[in-house]
């Protein structure tokens, strides 16, 4: 930041600090932003894991199935 010759900071982009005004969007606009983002993130991430769910799913199932036996070798 520099000083200007009114005595005010000017940031490097060549803008007052004291000048940034908030987003022209009202709460609801901001709310359906960040649903939509959301959203957005959620399908991206089970997109990427849609290859490994199957794996998953079966390691779930037999961790299940086998936890009795499990427990029966762990007490010996």
């Amino acid at each position: 930041m520099t000083a200007t010759a009114n005595g005010t900071e000017e940031t490097s982009f060549g803008s007052l600090a004291a000048e940034q005004k908030p987003l022209p969007l009202g709460a609801g606009a901001r709310m359906k932003a960040r649903i939509v983002l959301a959203l957005v993130l959620v399908v991206l991430g089970l997109w990427t894991a849609a290859s490994f769910l199957p794996a998953l799913i079966w390691a779930a199932i037999m961790a299940v199935a086998l936890w009795p036996l499990y427990l029966a070798f762990a007490t010996v």
